[in-house]
């Protein structure tokens, strides 16, 4: 089994990071209305990991998450991933039995919504 520890191991986390120290001001996002650097990606991303571990995320944790496509989807995948946490995508279309079955079974430590 392998381990963090081991060479060949690595987190998504840790590509956005290098990506960022190569080139901290080159665009990553592009949409509507915004532009986000590297820099920003990764700073927000940062924000958002200890936020999680602040409120108890560790390790293995499930975070359920339900927004639509945008930068707030990579900044949470990649601040779990960061930390080792499993992501839980609910789609804003399900209907609530659908949800809390979900809910249910993937126990999540936080519910990330956009607002």
């Amino acid at each position: 089994m392998l381990t963090r520890t081991d060479k060949k191991l690595r987190l998504l986390s840790d590509y956005l990071r290098e990506a960022t120290e190569a080139a901290p001001h080159r665009e990553l996002i592009v949409g509507e209305g915004y532009r986000i650097t590297y820099g920003e990606a990764w700073e927000k991303v940062t924000h958002l990991a200890k936020f999680f571990l602040a409120a108890g995320v560790r390790r293995g944790d499930a975070i359920a998450y339900l927004f639509p496509p945008g930068p707030e989807f990579l900044y949470t995948y990649m601040a779990g991933a960061r930390i080792g946490a499993l992501l839980v995508g609910l789609n804003p279309r399900y209907t609530r039995p659908e949800l809390e079955y979900i809910l249910d079974n993937s126990r999540p430590r936080v519910l990330a919504l956009a607002g």
